[in-house]
């Protein structure tokens, strides 16, 4: 879906700290839509997965970092 210019995101980043929710996933997506670069950090890499895959759906990379034990992954230098 179009962003109308005063909603862009791009060449903003977006952090995106998830406790588990089910939103996160939509949060992302509409967060890379609307071009920003996404950052997420969750509780564990069952959520972090969940969440990556959506960006990887909508066409857009992520970083994310688990919560325990604070390592990141970079999925693409796009974002």
């Amino acid at each position: 879906m179009p962003v109308l210019p005063e909603y862009s995101l791009a060449g903003k980043v977006a952090i995106l700290a998830s406790a588990g929710g089910d939103e996160a996933p939509l949060l992302a997506q509409a967060l890379a839509e609307a071009g920003a670069g996404v950052y997420v950090v969750a509780r564990n890499q069952v959520r972090l997965d969940a969440i990556l895959s959506a960006l990887t759906a909508v066409g857009s990379g992520g970083t994310s970092a688990d919560g325990h034990d604070g390592i990141a992954t970079e999925l693409n230098s796009e974002a």
